[in-house]
């Protein structure tokens, strides 16, 4: 299984830590990002190569934190969302404005949306574990 995991500042090291004992295949863009440091059109490849990680992805997980979210990540989860992608959006800020905190259409576009400002790596990895297994297949559609 392929998963796109987009803006997971603080814990993705410890995600790919986890994941080593899983059969799942984490792709983070940033750490794609870098075999285009030197290329003339690395902007335009790097947009590319995010582009491919969600059309190859069986799900995408996006840290959705701050007062608004990430535009580059809004761009994704809103590509992602049209492509039929299942969508978990996680949110452990506690801040409270809008929808859940966030312009109401990010937590629309997300198949789940995980809202815990006390949790810790293990809650957040395993919830993405648990999504994983719910709406894994790159096939499914759920309605």
């Amino acid at each position: 299984m392929r998963i796109t995991i987009i803006r997971l500042f603080k814990c993705l090291a410890y995600v790919k830590f986890r994941f080593v004992c899983c059969p799942l295949i984490v792709i983070l863009p940033q750490d794609n990002a870098v075999k285009f440091k030197f290329h003339e059109n690395k902007n335009a490849e790097i947009f590319q190569d995010c582009i491919n990680s969600i059309d190859h992805a069986d799900i995408m997980v996006a840290l959705l934190e701050g007062a608004d979210a990430d535009s580059g990540t809004s761009v994704e989860l809103g590509y992602a969302y049209s492509k039929g992608k299942a969508i978990l959006g996680i949110r452990t800020d506690s801040r409270i404005s809008e929808e859940r905190g966030l312009n109401l259409m990010l937590p629309f576009a997300c198949r789940e949306l995980y809202i815990d400002s006390l949790a810790n790596f293990d809650a957040l990895v395993d919830k993405i574990i648990d999504f994983s297994d719910r709406y894994g297949s790159i096939n499914r559609v759920v309605q």
